[in-house]
């Protein structure tokens, strides 16, 4: 390999640590939004607000609502699945968010 790929690969090595390191220094002051939660979405660049969808403000009043009486995740998603209630989930794309009733997944993360 003559040298000038060796400088190259080196270079790259020095800007993804340098990339890197930004990306750690902006999470320590708090400016890092990879995504955003569910209930929650972005309204530029760096900030994020709540979802203004009134039925995903309800949804997830809901879940809390049931956190606080059953006290249990797992229990939360046994009374939404046997309720058959959707809640919303993150959805990456064009069309937003969606609603599931089948996501495990879902609910652990609401409430955590």
């Amino acid at each position: 390999m003559c040298s000038k790929g060796t400088m190259s690969e080196m270079e790259l090595s020095i800007l993804r640590q340098r990339a890197h390191e930004a990306l750690k220094q902006k999470a320590r002051r708090g400016e890092l939004f990879m995504t955003a939660a569910v209930g929650y979405v972005r309204s530029g660049p760096d900030r994020i607000e709540k979802d203004p969808d009134l039925r995903v403000r309800e949804a997830l009043a809901l879940v809390f609502r049931k956190f606080a009486e059953l006290q249990s995740v797992r229990q939360v998603h046994v009374w939404f699945r046997q309720e058959k209630v959707a809640l919303p989930a993150v959805c990456y794309g064009p069309d937003g968010g969606v609603w599931s009733g089948k996501r495990r997944s879902t609910t652990p993360f609401i409430t955590s």
